[in-house]
């Protein structure tokens, strides 16, 4: 069989079309591809479950052609149009997951195909994707415009966007070039960004940047947060306090001994938690955490959860190598522990974090109570597994001989702090209910 294709100039796929064209020949190429898709969405209304397609409406995959008439707008992806018969898919799976390792098909099959399958028939998906499409390409300032200009649509090509969240999304990042909050500080000038947006993911990061690989001197710190739909994420401002002596502090799960006094700082934490995900403090020190999977026990009751650690580490500590002293020391007095999903009540895991003030930055990684640290020397970013290997700058003292004892460091073999403790498959799969996670972005300039 041949099937033969009209050939097309790459220069009209609709993702280079963006960076060349006026900003009204963008909005009505823009406007061409949503009327596609409602149109789409209102024939899968009329025909399922009988009949539905699916659609893939990134801009890389339309073309948009200039013709006597106009322009006209061609679809051209590869992987879709997708079809499902009274519910059921038509397309046989096997043949996306070709292209993946032979042994990791069964694992993708199980956990992963069913969601990447089916989100092409969720709309509300379909139309997320196209507006961070915009953000790939290095356009969000189209996305306010366009919505302005949505809201003169004939009504019956108004398609059904997640409104609350596509717009916060949008909100978010049209404002990402100017300061959401300033920390007036006792040291250096803090400048940072909270932003909030909705995506599916399934991990979340934090990066580093130092001289000279920023301007100015700066040194810029990032973390995003993949959280649970409908958890509340609280971002809180706490001021500088004193406490009496032989005072107790109530953390997540575990009550431990209060210090003189705590720093100011600002937070990002989920609602139900004492602990948070990132934060800066007063002194310019900003640390955000990620959770890991490792070969060593996890508590799920008692102890201090990562987020306690991060949040203890601002209340008492002024530079990131102290903040690291102050976590690691915590982690030697309580231990880590607990459930730290609200929903997910089996949700528990260890954690590694950045820290990073107005001179320096480390990484710090952890496996139970033991851990071990590196200083970072132009940047690093960090994710949901062990990074440290063989070079590292600070290390549990235990850390190399309970490898030995337990097996992880085979005779003849120089120690690797990733190689012996992670957890290979919770790390390269992390676990997931396949949920959309709502992440949350915070980052900071810490200027000199």
């Amino acid at each position: 069989m041949y099937i033969g294709q009209e050939r097309f100039s790459d220069a009209n796929l609709c993702h280079r079309r963006i960076h060349v064209q006026s900003e009204e020949e963008n909005l009505d190429m823009l406007e061409r591809i949503i009327y596609a898709l409602h149109d789409l969405q209102v024939f899968n209304e009329k025909n399922k479950p009988g009949l539905e397609a699916a659609i893939d409406g990134q801009l890389s995959n339309w073309m948009w052609r200039e013709t006597k008439g106009g322009h006209r707008l061609v679809y051209i992806d590869t992987s879709t149009p997708l079809f499902k018969r009274a519910g059921k898919e038509t397309l046989n799976p096997d043949l996306l997951l070709k292209s993946a390792p032979g042994p990791l098909r069964a694992i993708i099959k199980l956990f992963f195909l069913d969601d990447v399958m089916n989100r092409y028939y969720r709309h509300r998906d379909v139309y997320i994707d196209l507006v961070a499409n915009l953000y790939k390409e290095q356009r969000p300032d189209l996305i306010p415009v366009f919505l302005k200009k949505r809201s003169h649509y004939p009504q019956s090509h108004t398609p059904v966007l997640p409104g609350r969240q596509i717009h916060l999304a949008i909100f978010s990042r049209r404002e990402a070039n100017r300061p959401l909050g300033e920390a007036k500080t006792t040291g250096p000038a803090l400048r940072f960004h909270f932003t909030w947006t909705h995506k599916t993911v399934g991990m979340c990061d934090t990066f580093v940047a130092l001289p000279p690989n920023t301007q100015n001197g700066a040194i810029v710190f990032g973390k995003n947060s993949d959280r649970e739909p409908n958890e509340m994420q609280a971002l809180e401002y706490h001021p500088r306090r004193q406490y009496e002596p032989g005072g107790v502090l109530q953390c997540t799960y575990l009550a431990i001994p209060q210090v003189k006094e705590t720093h100011a700082m600002w937070l990002g934490r989920p609602f139900w938690m004492w602990g948070a995900e990132f934060g800066v403090n007063e002194h310019g020190l900003a640390i955000g955490n990620e959770a890991v999977w490792t070969r060593m026990p996890i508590r799920k009751k008692g102890g201090l959860t990562g987020m306690d650690l991060l949040r203890l580490a601002l209340e008492r500590a002024t530079t990131a190598r102290q903040g690291l002293e102050v976590i690691t020391g915590l982690l030697a007095d309580h231990g880590q522990g607990g459930i730290c999903g609200l929903y997910d009540r089996s949700m528990a895991y260890h954690n590694s974090y950045i820290l990073a003030d107005t001179q320096e930055a480390w990484v710090l990684e952890t496996a139970d109570h033991l851990w071990v640290a590196k200083q970072v020397k132009s940047s690093y970013a960090i994710s949901n597994g062990l990074t440290i290997g063989a070079e590292y700058d600070l290390i549990h003292p235990d850390a190399v001989a309970h490898a030995r004892r337990e097996g992880l460091l085979k005779k003849g073999k120089d120690f690797d702090f990733a190689a012996c403790y992670a957890d290979w498959l919770y790390t390269t799969f992390p676990p997931s209910n396949n949920a959309v996670y709502s992440p949350i972005a915070f980052c900071g300039i810490i200027q000199l």
